[in-house]
């Protein structure tokens, strides 16, 4: 009885990694058709280029959580209205999502703005980890995106963000 169950394990084991290889390749052919459309540069799960007019990288890693690596979508996205000197991570600040790290009085007037805020609390809620750092959103995810649809609505609150801090830098510093 306890060699049937072993052999059933690993047989289970080893259609789980089958299943999850086909996943893997399935969703690289999302990336490389979003990549696509939006004439971005793709390679596997690696997508670079211009995005709505920011500069946009999109990967898909290892991260380690307990004895498991789960895969893990992670977006980096230039913010124009950020000096590389602005450090802000989740917590704390603009109503609990913000924490400033490093900022200006500028900056502060910036991101007390009503938009901004909004932005700042859906991207709060949107990715398991943010911060901004060195002009750059870096925002990540677990899981894969499997879809381009997915992939639309991974970078859809970055991209509400980086909009937002453009229009409110532009109507503050005009």
């Amino acid at each position: 009885m306890g060699t049937l169950l072993l052999i059933l394990l690993i047989g289970v084991r080893i259609a789980a990694l089958f299943t999850n290889k086909y996943k893997l390749e399935e969703s690289a052919t999302a990336w490389a058709d979003f990549a696509h459309r939006h004439n971005l540069n793709a390679q596997g799960h690696f997508i670079q280029g211009t995005y709505s007019g920011y500069s946009l990288a999109v990967d898909l890693h290892g991260r380690r959580v307990g004895k498991s690596v789960v895969p893990t979508a992670a977006l980096h996205m230039l913010l124009p209205a950020i000096p590389p000197a602005v450090k802000l991570k989740r917590g704390g600040f603009l109503d609990g999502s913000v924490r400033q790290q490093s900022t200006t009085p500028k900056m502060e007037a910036l991101l007390k703005q009503p938009r901004v805020q909004q932005c700042f609390e859906r991207v709060s809620n949107a990715y398991r980890d943010f911060y901004i750092e060195d002009s750059f959103i870096h925002a990540e995810q677990f899981g894969s995106l499997h879809t381009t649809e997915e992939m639309e609505a991974f970078i859809a609150p970055a991209l509400e963000l980086a909009r937002a801090l453009d229009e409110a830098a532009r109507s503050m510093w005009s």
